[in-house]
């Protein structure tokens, strides 16, 4: 599968909402995504034993200047970001309610240099378990959600450890 998303910001905020008036800020990014699935013919647990990979390439482009005295100090770069592996997800399907337990990985292999303005990767691991539901009570409605909680590890290369992330998505349709 091949996705594409894309991203735009143009201006920052501060703590109440209120425009940094003196600031200059613009960010665009335009990603293409590639997302490869393997279904095994395996089952453990009464679950059916998936694995995946998603690859995405990004075009970031960010112009940021502080103040109208200073210089741009943004940058442009396309490249691999951080891959998203997952070893090996557990799926349970019913005629109405379908269920999925996995470990996703991001893998630190997209470019990062700690003096560039603009990075496609972020230099750190990130372990996340993940749990998913959907159910479909007729055929024309579906109700989903995602958890998933992100452990991130240290950037060597600056040595700081992001905080973990705690990921709640939802859907109906």
């Amino acid at each position: 599968l091949a996705y594409y998303s894309h991203a735009q910001a143009a201006s920052l905020k501060g703590n109440s909402g209120q425009d940094l008036g003196w600031t200059r800020y613009r960010l665009t990014a335009d990603t293409l995504s590639y997302r490869m699935q393997y279904v095994w013919n395996a089952t453990l647990l009464g679950a059916s034993a998936e694995s995946a990979l998603v690859l995405p390439f990004p075009a970031i482009d960010l112009e940021k200047q502080v103040a109208s005295a200073l210089p741009d100090t943004g940058g442009s770069r396309f490249g691999l970001t951080d891959p998203l592996l997952v070893p090996l997800r557990l799926a349970w399907k019913a005629e109405t309610i379908n269920q999925s337990v996995g470990l996703e990985i991001v893998v630190p292999l997209g470019a990062y240099d700690v003096n560039a303005p603009v990075n496609t990767g972020r230099n750190y691991w990130q372990f996340a378990p993940a749990y998913a539901l959907s159910y479909r009570p007729s055929a024309e409605t579906v109700i989903g959600f995602k958890l998933r909680y992100g452990i991130n590890t240290e950037n060597h290369a600056t040595d700081y450890r992001s905080g973990d992330e705690l990921t709640f998505e939802y859907s109906a349709g």
